[in-house]
């Protein structure tokens, strides 16, 4: 597993099924872990120039990997997937953290500094969220499940819409009915050539 540090980020890629040693000249002065870690470098940052000077890696060499190798998009493909899946992960807990604290919050309100009449100085209370609050978050939970689940989380309609398919039925109608004039005539003439 080989790591890069960025400040505050870290970003861990398992190894790749990408061998290079096939692709990659044996004389070569890099090894496939510093082409990795160039691909990894390229993956977080975009940039070339960022990407060599991190690795030392030359960028007209780094721009020769890039353009006229094909190790060099299949390792881009894998590591941006490996990074993906880390996000997803990181998203997923933020979303089960954030919804924790919003239930703690719903049931037993949220911290407030209030003052306390009594003692006469500012102390922490526990004050519940009002319906209004309450709905709010209510529906906006109700609708990020929705989009979850790919469902629709709004109806629209516009009047114009619908008296246009009024329209089309009138229309509809009015041709079933000249249909069944037409059958009603013609069975009509059928029975007086009889």
């Amino acid at each position: 597993m080989q790591s890069r540090e960025n400040g505050s980020e870290s970003v861990k890629l398992q190894g790749s099924d990408t061998t290079m040693g096939k692709l990659v000249a044996s004389r070569s002065k890099y090894t496939d872990d510093q082409r990795r870690q160039a691909v990894v470098e390229y993956c977080v940052s975009g940039l070339m120039t960022k990407v060599s000077d991190s690795t030392g890696i030359p960028e007209t060499t780094l721009a020769t990997w890039k353009n006229k190798t094909d190790w060099w998009d299949d390792l881009v493909v894998a590591v941006r997937s490996e990074i993906n899946e880390v996000i997803l992960a990181q998203n997923l807990q933020i979303a089960t953290k954030a919804g924790e604290r919003v239930l703690d919050s719903l049931e037993n309100g949220d911290e407030k500094l209030v003052w306390d009449k009594e003692k006469k100085e500012h102390v922490i209370k526990r004050v519940k969220p009002g319906a209004y609050h309450s709905m709010l978050v209510s529906g906006i939970s109700q609708d990020k499940a929705r989009v979850q689940q790919s469902l629709p989380t709004s109806i629209t309609g516009k009047a114009e819409n619908m008296t246009s398919l009024a329209k089309q039925f009138d229309a509809l109608a009015q041709s079933f009915k000249e249909k069944q004039v037409n059958v009603v005539a013609v069975q009509e003439e059928s029975e007086e050539l009889e």
